[in-house]
């Protein structure tokens, strides 16, 4: 049969074109139409089809191949639009009065309480909120007010789209053909066998379309269909205008159905899941290649929604990357329950492997997913699980929160802390000008009409404290209205729900969200600990691991409309409030609560980096450097690049003395960075604490190549060098700094030392001298020039050198001792000095012996003691004999009886013993 006897039959039986009027066209005429798909569609609604046809027949075999195929290229389009059994799709008449009855879809004509609220908000923003805003001078006014008119059209859309209001909105996504639709229908649970969604093989519509619970149930329709216009008016539609709704609408009339309807609502009697509004999306990739339209429209409907389930075609083998890169691209932070649809035509064997494969793919991708679940829509069937499709979906079977309040209180903040910074700040500004003029004539004088002056710093304070009760009474009026329209929203709220929805108010209201730490009051910061331990209290019987926590996911979804920041913070778990708790506890110095915070936050979620680095901070402010060191090293497990967490771990390290494993961190930080100066410094000092000098010289030399404090340098890598010995190389690096430390008093007495090494007398002591003359504090260098050059020096001031090297260094036995060889005299006349030595070295019989001495020339019985202790000290010493016959002098000393000329001196025993 011909294309045109074909097209003549079709045409034959949905027309009578007996009594029409023919408007016969040439070939010619048909090819210079501007668009001859419509002229095709003129002629069908006319039935001219068949006698223009035939005309057009006996014309056609004239013209050249190329015009030949363009004719019956848009001849069979419109043969396909006479085969379709849609009335709508074959029938442009009719498919225009569908069009024409959304746009004029008539509005309810009875306002509702939510309605006359609406009004009032939207007077409210258009004439008081902007003559109060005006007056305020804030940078991001702009942004504050778009923020505004964001929650505006969300409460005109939550008013006119009232079926989805305190639902759970689940996404269902997924490439072209993956079985969406087929998907849906199987799982709602009809006793029908009538499809709700058109299943197709050929795209069909980019318009959201949403399925709900009828709401009236005693209705005796057990599917209602209605589309939302552009200004959210309803009409009520007929199951077959739905499947005419679709990519085919567009190709044969060259009209967009998504121009004009916003949305499609579908409620159905029957359905398991009350409070679930199931979003059906386009595809995002098309059997005909135009995917980039379709693909934005799913990536716009899926980007407000709580939860997803995305469907994999079988067909496909596993998750391919077109699907991988879209999850990646939505930034979704709800959770994804993966299905691996048309599981029927696949073998057990295989389902398993694409499903391992699959959760693989997901987990390299960092893509995280509640479960992978193989299904078929075509038997209704779960492959290797017990209902975990209808377990997810009875998780998310719960009544919403709508919280417009506290968005609108969070926007209202960024105005009262301005005008309360402005009024502080003009208050300072008063103060200083009141000062100026108290005590500033001179000033005053110099500043052009200064009374004026003065009048205006006063009149901004005004200003401001106005501004500041316009803000209150603006407040006051607005959130009135928004708190109306919250309890309207959420009048079927439990009552526990209804005290989170408080709470997180309150969160709200104590600067959660946008009000930085540092800013905060000690009282701002109690208020937050109470706020966070209000939410806690709230969940602390529920399982904390229930990743389906009905607060948590109420709080996620209002946290989203306030902060972007604050949304991705949230978790399923309370392991935030913990964590903010915690940090409200730091911010006031309660560190030990702080602590006990984080403890709570890590136990709830082990793999936060945050929560370990700032209970770390915790544990040094406590000095619990132990503690710290364990939170760093855990730290490091999660990223081993980290120069700060080494840097603090080390620090840490020295804090504990152990100096070693400090030196360990800093070398890998020299190894991150070789040019860093500070890591070689923090190095070089734990090696100088444990006296490794040759390590020390090595630092020390690669700071002075690296021009790092280069004086300095080569004076510390001298001092390592002298603590080794090494002389010659001390006095090289000294004398390349003589100039920056001629006031150096240390400076000095080490280059004294180094000549004094090499018996360079002279030059040994006229540098001790210098040392000295610069009030040196190391006691060292009066020592030195008394011991090496006593008889070169006067004697008192000798003695003076040496009470100085006591007076700097009282602990130091050799510093007595030589004041004891020179001024034997002197020293005897105190015990002090003699105690003091007895003190830093009570093993010594020696210094008892002395003790003894003192107190039998000051007749006094206690030298017995003395003498009873050396002798007992000395039993293994070689000259223990001798000192018995010092103990039994010190005996006959005390008998009456003995002549003092039989007593054995003193200088003697000093002499023998010394």
């Amino acid at each position: 049969m011909s294309l045109w006897d074909d097209i003549e039959e079709k045409q034959s039986n949905i027309l009578d074109i007996k009594d029409k009027e023919m408007d016969i066209l040439s070939i010619e005429d048909f090819m210079k139409a501007d668009n001859r798909k419509l002229l095709f569609q003129d002629w069908v609604s006319k039935g001219l089809v068949s006698e223009i046809c035939k005309e057009l027949s006996l014309e056609i075999k004239d013209l050249s191949s190329e015009a030949k195929e363009e004719i019956l290229s848009t001849f069979t389009r419109c043969s396909k639009l006479l085969n379709s059994k849609n009335s709508y799709l074959n029938n442009p008449i009719k498919s225009m009065r569908l069009v024409s009855s959304i746009i004029d879809s008539q509005q309810e004509t009875n306002k509702t309480k939510l309605d006359q609220l609406f009004e009032q908000f939207d007077d409210f923003m258009s004439n008081d909120f902007i003559e109060f805003s005006s007056k305020i001078p804030i940078d991001n006014e702009a942004e504050l007010y778009k923020k505004l008119l964001e929650i505006k059209d969300e409460m005109y859309e939550s008013i006119k789209f009232s079926e989805l209001i305190n639902k759970t909105h689940i996404g269902i996504g997924g490439r072209f053909s993956a079985g969406k639709s087929s998907f849906l229908n199987s799982i709602l649970n009809r006793n029908t066998d009538d499809d709700i969604l058109p299943v197709s093989t050929v795209p069909t519509t980019a318009i959201a379309t949403y399925i709900v619970r009828k709401e009236d149930e005693s209705s005796n329709d057990s599917m209602n269909i209605y589309t939302f216009n552009k200004n959210g008016k309803k009409s009520l539609i007929d199951k077959e205008s739905l499947l005419a709704i679709s990519h085919e609408f567009y190709k044969m009339y060259k009209f967009g159905l998504i121009s004009i309807i916003n949305k499609i609502v579908i409620d159905i009697d029957s359905m398991e899941y009350k409070n679930i509004a199931f979003l059906d999306t386009p595809g995002y990739s098309k059997a005909d290649g135009k995917e980039a339209i379709d693909q934005n429209i799913a990536q716009t409907h899926l980007s407000n929604i709580d939860s997803l389930i995305w469907l994999i075609d079988i067909d496909n083998g596993v998750i391919v990357d077109e699907d991988i890169k879209f999850l990646q691209s939505l930034k979704f932070d709800g959770d994804i329950l993966i299905i691996i649809n048309k599981a029927d035509k696949k073998p057990l064997k295989d389902i398993q492997n694409i499903i391992k494969v699959t959760k693989d793919s997901l987990t390299k991708a960092n893509i995280k997913y509640k479960d992978v679940v193989a299904y078929s829509s075509h038997d209704k069937k779960e492959y290797f699980s017990k209902e975990i499709i209808k377990d997810f979906l009875k998780s998310k079977d719960r009544l919403q929160v709508i919280d417009f309040t506290s968005r609108v209180i969070n926007i209202l903040s960024s105005y009262i802390n301005h005008i309360q910074d402005m009024k502080k700040h003009y208050r300072n500004t008063l103060k200083l000008v009141n000062q100026i003029d108290l005590y500033g004539t001179d000033i005053v004088n110099q500043i052009d009409d200064f009374d004026e002056f003065l009048r205006q710093a006063k009149q901004n304070v005004t200003t401001y404290k106005q501004y500041e009760n316009d803000y209150l009474n603006i407040k006051k009026d607005i959130i009135d209205i928004v708190e109306s329209i919250d309890n309207i929203f959420n009048k079927n709220l439990s009552d526990e729900q209804k005290k989170e929805k408080n709470i997180f108010s309150k969160l709200n209201e104590v600067g959660w969200v946008e009000k930085k730490h540092e800013n905060l009051s000690k009282d701002e910061y109690r208020k937050q600990i109470q706020a966070y331990t209000d939410i806690i209290n709230l969940n602390i019987d529920k399982e904390l691991e229930d990743e389906d926590n009905t607060f948590f996911k109420t709080t996620k979804k209002i946290a989203k409309k306030i902060s972007k920041e604050l949304y991705l913070d949230l978790n399923p778990k309370n392991e935030i409030y913990f964590y903010k708790r915690a940090n409200a506890y730091k911010s006031i110095g309660d560190y030990k609560n702080a602590i006990t915070d984080y403890n709570k936050a890590i136990k709830l979620s082990s793999d936060v980096e945050m929560y370990y680095e700032e209970r770390a901070e915790s544990y040094i402010s406590l000095k619990q450097y132990k503690k710290a060191i364990e939170d760093y090293t855990k730290l490091l497990e999660f990223d081993n690049l980290n120069k700060n967490w080494y840097l603090k771990r080390a620090k840490c390290y020295e804090e504990r003395e152990q100096y070693k494993k400090a030196i360990e961190d800093y070398t890998i930080l020299i190894e991150f960075t070789p040019q860093v100066v500070d890591y070689y410094k923090f190095r070089v000092n734990c090696y100088i604490k444990l006296e490794n000098f040759k390590e020390a010289i090595k630092d020390y030399t690669k700071l002075i190549e690296l021009d790092e404090d280069v004086v300095v340098m080569y004076y510390n890598r001298a001092t390592s060098f002298f603590n080794l010995n090494q002389f010659e190389e001390v006095l090289y690096d000294l004398d390349k700094i003589t100039d920056q430390y001629s006031d150096d008093a240390q400076y000095f007495y080490i280059k004294a030392e180094c000549y004094h090494q090499f018996s360079q007398d002279e030059e040994a002591y006229e540098n001790y001298q210098k040392s000295i003359d610069l009030n040196s504090s190391n006691p060292d260098s009066y020592y030195k020039i008394v011991k090496d050059y006593f008889y070169d020096i006067d004697d008192s001031q000798a003695l003076s050198y040496i009470e100085k090297a006591i007076e700097l260094n009282p602990n130091k036995e050799e510093y007595y001792l030589l004041k004891l060889e020179h001024w034997e005299e002197e020293f005897m006349e105190d015990v002090s000095s003699i105690n003091k030595l007895i003190k830093l070295d009570n093993k010594n019989p020696l210094y008892y012996i002395l003790r003894a001495e003192f107190y039998k020339q000051h007749n006094d019985i206690k030298a017995i003691k003395d003498i009873d202790k050396a002798v007992k000290l000395s039993s293994d010493n070689e000259d223990i004999e001798y000192i018995k016959n010092v103990r039994d002098e010190i005996y006959r000393y005390f008998d009456k009886d003995i002549e003092d000329n039989q007593s054995i001196s003193f200088r003697n025993v000093w002499k023998n013993l010394i």
